[in-house]
């Protein structure tokens, strides 16, 4: 995995695991790294030393697969083995600098912390973080002694108890990174640092406002910072997840104890007891599954689109056609001139924010537009190797007559309708030898999932899974291609019954997060959007979205109404009450304790209904896509239960 080179007297460490597309930290790489600290130390020629990767991500942290069948005594082990190897990079008596391009995640961010400085690249793809806390864990190896230190209580506090990375930009401002530089010069400018570093020519200043350092200074000081910590953690998680307050408690400790042993025997303990909770064993299987589920089960090719044509979409997509262009598909837009202003300026939205982050392949809206095409001619529909549509049942057979005129053998057809029996359609038009049915979840633009239903043909379902991995998406195959769909609705319509029955909308969704719902029902509905949600629910019978239905056509006419909140400056402010008054409703005291144990149970009623009807046949599949479909909480693993 560790690589050795030489270059003007300094030591460069080439990471390049195996078999893997990320670099991980497990046992065998620690005791790589040992014989050449051991040789660093013993060769006197050797000024210091570089750690850099061959692959486009500089590590990933500890390889979290080893740690699922591990006893509690042999991940306590594997634990302090990390520590160990990283307080020989800080106890080397020559400089180890971390060079960082790409992605440096968990244990990688702990390792670089142990050494005497780091680098960081330009390239958007580079950043840096401790995403333990999002597998139900700390960092475990050595990240809530050492963060605190570098970067400040209160900044490491929130890198930690969020698990976000950040820009190299950002990680300079706080003083997590020593240098900015290019991909192109980041090895030479790290052998520089190291020669400037044992020169003593490195100034490592403390970045901390006035402010911060006399709060963190002071007893009384971090006392406040801990308890507005925990505040926030409390009214973000609902005590539904024990990591980020075991988070808290070994900062606060390693803070009363300056002897590092100490703290180190602590912080594993605390990592250990973690990762046997069920809540962390349900959150890294998630984990796992979300790789799993981005593989194409029929080929290990690498995915690859050259044209897509969204043609005739009721719900444009512009988040969609625009991930399609960032990763090389040319992407054809086919729509009235009304809906293809829609489009157009809907994408150029989209890119301006990822441009603006640095985010985006294209440099320039010249360079976007050579990436899409926009017209009302249905016959440029031959340029393209998959067709998405959303016809319903009522224009079905004309949107298929319309495209049988320009398809060609090969064409992938695929419809996101989930009112459609495709199967039977497709006895209608025999001339369509590809058709699929796919669906994203709700909203459709900001999906993690692509369900994928029936396929008329094996050419069909492999380019159906090849468009969901160049979206980037988990894929799952399902009877009919409604589970998530139809899980989102049954959410929906309880919160909706509920709502009309007298219960207030913030009420409903603090219910909802309380139980752990990613997504509370109507702040989902506002982001996704009435229009969209009464389309969906136009999909299923009366019986399982009156409530849903009725709520959104009675609010959709009145275009003020759209909204179940007022927002500011794009942020939730308070309730929209004008709601009440559409659908004369007076909010009344009703027991707010049932409203989570029935939108609970709706969802279970409805998945265990989909299940016994056999629309995906493995319990853990099921219970991993309305995790990622509808955001269930994810420390229950799933409606169904084990």
């Amino acid at each position: 995995m560790i690589f050795p080179e030489i270059k003007d007297n300094i030591l460069l460490l080439w990471l390049d695991k195996a078999d893997s597309r990320m670099n991980t930290v497990d046992a065998n790489f620690g005791k790589q790294l040992q014989v050449h600290i051991e040789q660093l130390e013993e060769d006197p020629t050797l000024e210091g030393a570089v750690i850099i990767s061959k692959k486009d991500d500089f590590m990933g942290g500890a390889d979290i697969k080893q740690f699922v069948n591990l006893s509690a005594e042999e991940i306590k082990e594997v634990a302090l083995g990390g520590h160990e190897v990283i307080q020989h990079i800080e106890g080397c008596t020559k400089p180890i600098v971390s060079a960082i391009h790409g992605s440096c995640m968990g244990g990688g961010t702990e390792l670089s912390l142990g050494c005497a400085g780091i680098l960081m690249t330009d390239s958007p793809k580079s950043g840096i973080g401790l995403p333990e806390v999002k597998l139900g864990l700390l960092p475990g190896m050595g990240g809530t002694i050492r963060l605190p230190k570098k970067v400040g209580l209160q900044k490491a506090l929130d890198m930690m108890l969020t698990g976000k990375a950040i820009s190299a930009k950002k990680a300079l401002k706080i003083g997590l990174i020593d240098k900015i530089v290019s991909p192109e010069q980041l090895e030479r400018e790290a052998i520089q640092f190291v020669k400037d570093y044992a020169n003593g020519k490195i100034l490592q200043l403390d970045l901390r406002s006035a402010t911060e350092k006399l709060m963190e200074k002071t007893f009384l000081g971090r006392g406040v910072i801990f308890g507005m910590a925990r505040t926030v953690v409390n009214g973000k998680t609902h005590r539904n997840y024990p990591a980020p307050y075991k988070i808290l408690e070994s900062v606060k400790f390693n803070l009363r104890h300056n002897h590092l042993e100490e703290c180190v025997q602590n912080e594993v303990r605390l990592f250990c007891e973690l990762i046997q909770t069920p809540e962390s064993k349900a959150l890294v299987q998630l984990f796992l599954d979300s790789s799993h589920y981005k593989k194409n089960p029929y080929t290990n090719t690498e995915p690859s689109l050259d044209d897509l044509a969204f043609y005739k979409l009721e719900i444009p997509m512009p988040k969609v056609a625009l991930r399609l262009a960032e990763k090389g598909t040319r992407v054809l837009v086919i729509a009235q001139e009304e809906q293809l202003k829609v489009w157009k300026e809907s994408i150029e939205k989209q890119w301006q924010h990822l441009h603006n982050k640095g985010k985006s392949r294209f440099s320039t809206p010249e360079a976007l537009q050579q990436a899409f095409e926009y017209t009302s001619n249905p016959a440029k529909i031959h340029n393209a190797q998959v067709v998405w549509t959303d016809a319903g049942s009522e224009q079905i057979f004309h949107t298929l007559t319309e495209l049988g005129k320009f398809t060609y053998p090969d064409q992938v057809v695929l419809n996101s309708n989930p009112s459609l029996d495709l199967a039977y359609i497709r006895q209608q038009f025999e001339s369509f030898t590809h058709l699929g049915s796919v669906r994203l979840g709700l909203p459709q633009n900001d999906s993690a999932i692509l369900e994928i239903g029936y396929t008329s043909s094996e050419h069909a379902l492999h380019m159906a899974m090849n468009t969901g991995q160049v979206l980037g998406k988990m894929l799952f195959e399902s009877a009919k291609g409604e589970v998530a769909l139809s899980i989102s609705m049954a959410y929906l319509n309880e919160a909706a019954k509920i709502l009309m029955e007298g219960g207030r909308i913030s009420k409903i969704d603090l219910a909802a997060e309380k139980a752990g719902f990613m997504s509370p029902p109507f702040s989902m509905i506002d982001r996704i959007g009435i229009e969209e949600i009464l389309f969906a629910s136009h999909k299923f019978p009366e019986t399982s979205s009156a409530a849903l239905r009725s709520m959104c056509q009675r609010l959709y006419t009145q275009k003020e109404m759209s909204t179940f909140y007022q927002y500011i400056k794009g942020k939730k402010h308070k309730e929209n009450k004008a709601v009440y008054k559409v659908l004369d409703i007076t909010p009344s005291k009703l027991n707010e304790q049932e409203f989570t144990q029935r939108l609970l149970q709706a969802v279970q009623k409805e998945a265990q209904r989909l299940y016994d009807l056999g629309a995906i046949d493995d319990k853990h599949t099921f219970n991993a896509l309305c995790v990622f479909a509808l955001g269930y909480p994810p420390f229950t693993g799933g409606p169904l239960g084990e």
